[in-house]
């Protein structure tokens, strides 16, 4: 089982770490296999 087979567990952990670490989110864009965040540059090196 692949990232395809787990789309909403994957991007919900992703979500979670980024909330935790106080990083909001300032768009999403989402396809069948991958999900994309749009975050304030300051965040990277943090998100990363």
């Amino acid at each position: 089982m692949g990232s395809a087979a787990q789309p909403r567990g994957r991007a919900c952990k992703a979500f979670c770490v980024l909330s935790e670490e106080g990083i909001s989110i300032q768009m999403i864009s989402s396809a069948n296999i991958k999900t994309l965040v749009v975050i304030d540059e300051k965040y990277v090196e943090l998100a990363v």
